[in-house]
């Protein structure tokens, strides 16, 4: 790579003098502000992406923060609907889940782009806000696991009878 995003507050990355360094201290938390910095991260990946470079993007966990940009650098940039471009990082990195806050600006932006939206919060448990594509996600996830646990489990007590 030839550039380095750090997206984790309090940390100042240090890096050889030939790759360009881009410090976006931001919290992973959902009242976090990604837009002020959306602009100079989309024009860090373009000049890089035109001059042949290649980008690292970072946050602490490569869950959040730094999937909300690309998804978001994405949208802006590649004219990806949120939810395709939420899907098109997934396959890449398959752990990404960005925080509630960053879905809705996430949603917000493509409202601005396209007059749509792709994707909704939902609350499917009272109190509790996801994405509803990581809701499905979650959901299949765990119904397909459960499905696989409940049948193995009927075969052991059957065995065990």
């Amino acid at each position: 790579f030839t550039c380095i995003i750090n997206c984790v507050a309090g940390l100042q990355q240090v890096a050889p003098s030939h790759l360009t360094v881009l410090n976006i201290p931001i919290e992973d938390e959902e009242q976090t502000d990604l837009s002020p910095y959306w602009q100079i991260v989309f024009e860090t990946i373009e000049e890089q992406r035109k001059s042949g470079g290649k980008v690292l993007i970072f946050c602490g966990m490569g869950i959040s923060r730094s999937a909300s940009f690309v998804v978001a650098y994405l949208m802006c940039i590649e004219k990806m609907t949120l939810h395709d471009a939420y899907k098109h990082v997934q396959r890449v990195r398959n752990i990404i889940c960005p925080n509630v806050g960053f879905f809705k600006q996430m949603i917000e932006l493509e409202q601005k782009l396209y007059n749509k939206n792709t994707v909704k919060i939902i609350e499917p448990i009272p109190g509790v806000e996801v994405a509803d594509v990581v809701w499905n996600e979650l959901y299949n996830e765990v119904f397909n696991n459960s499905e696989k646990n409940s049948l193995s489990l009927s075969m052991d007590s059957v065995a065990a009878t």
